[in-house]
């Protein structure tokens, strides 16, 4: 008979991250590159200028990005293009890192966003349509993309991929049929937006108080479901630093006494 102390661990995190543009989401980035960890990001918000402020020498050197982003008025590519990305490997100018399953876990795999991916699969949708990226979906349309989110996540959240894989999410105010508010990521809509976070153990929210401090949000709110694996060695609110997050998520390395509480 199978035993929970025979449950095999993973070693790797998947994690949504929420925030609002300005909350630090991005800049968040910096703090693994800093610290060693090779950071490859598909740039869907095309915003990444933030990071060079955050980055140190080395840190740039650990750090890969590639742009996607669809033309207005054009037939849509952006998300097509990333789906290459993932089939046939990750290029950056000359250099070649090699397909995305065979990254280990000294590398994180950054989405940002996967609000903005949401967008460009609408897009795509249109384009599979023959229509161009600013036209109104039908109903067929906005199945499709639905269709294409959720493969898309089931692959990406999969044993597949080796390496540690951040989402970041724009937050939506979604009212559930008694008319609570409650904050969901944007994802294609907004019935779909409440049923991202089954795909994560991770769901976290970045926030910053009135003196401009930033913490990362991890247990739930009046304002948000959230979730962290070990979650017993976690605050409920913790300094915006990658490396130790993930750390504290795969190994429970981060203990109770260091996570930092933000004031």
């Amino acid at each position: 008979m199978a035993t929970f102390d025979n449950y095999e661990m993973s070693d790797r995190a998947i994690m949504l991250l929420m925030g609002d543009s300005g909350a630090g989401k991005t800049s968040l980035i910096a703090s693994a590159a800093n610290a060693g960890y090779k950071v490859r990001v598909a740039d869907f918000e095309n915003k990444l200028a933030v990071l060079n402020t955050h980055l140190t020498n080395e840190g740039k050197k650990n750090l890969s990005y590639i742009s996607f982003k669809d033309e207005l008025n054009k037939i849509a590519t952006a998300a097509k293009d990333f789906k290459k990305v993932l089939a046939m490997g990750w290029k950056d100018g000359a250099e070649n890192f090699g397909k995305i399953e065979t990254w280990g876990t000294d590398t994180i795999f950054v989405i940002d966003s996967l609000s903005a991916l949401a967008e460009d699969m609408k897009h795509e949708a249109l384009a599979i349509s023959g229509r161009k990226s600013h036209e109104q979906l039908q109903v067929a349309e906005w199945g499709e993309a639905i269709r294409q989110m959720t493969n898309f996540l089931d692959y990406v959240t999969s044993d597949y991929f080796r390496c540690h894989i951040l989402f970041t999410a724009l937050p939506q105010v979604i009212d559930d049929d008694s008319g609570i508010s409650r904050i969901y990521p944007a994802v294609v809509t907004k019935n779909f937006s409440t049923q991202v976070g089954r795909y994560f153990d991770n769901v976290l929210r970045i926030q910053s108080n009135r003196k401009g401090e930033r913490s990362i949000r991890t247990c739930s709110d009046n304002k948000t479901e959230l979730k962290i694996l070990n979650s017993n060695k976690f605050e409920s609110e913790i300094a915006p630093d990658l490396p130790k997050l993930i750390e504290g998520i795969t190994y429970g390395a981060v203990s109770h006494g260091d996570a930092t509480k933000a004031a």
